[in-house]
């Protein structure tokens, strides 16, 4: 199969107009999933497609970044937690002593 030139920079604007319209519908900045239901060759189906801009997060991939801030962030207070009660212990031992 082959395809000129021009019609194929048609089709490919045409999949990115679309895409862009999609994601701007949705109200999705970066990424969209769509299910459709199709019948191809009388084989009835549904079928789910993705779409998502490059170069930004899927919802998988923002949730993994958050959860990793978050344990970061919890570690961290544990961290200063363990360091306050240290130093108020070392405090009440100053002022007991």
């Amino acid at each position: 199969m082959h395809i000129e030139l021009e019609p194929a920079r048609e089709l490919v604007a045409a999949r990115a107009a679309a895409a862009r319209t999609i994601l701007q519908d949705a109200g999705a900045p970066n990424y969209a999933e769509i299910e459709m239901g199709f019948s191809l060759a009388g084989d009835p189906g549904r079928y789910a497609f993705i779409l998502q801009r490059c170069a930004k997060l899927t919802p998988h991939q923002a949730r993994v970044q958050a959860e990793e801030r978050a344990a970061a962030a919890e570690t961290e207070r544990d961290q200063l937690r363990a360091e306050l009660d240290q130093r108020s212990r070392r405090a009440s031992d100053h002022q007991e002593g």
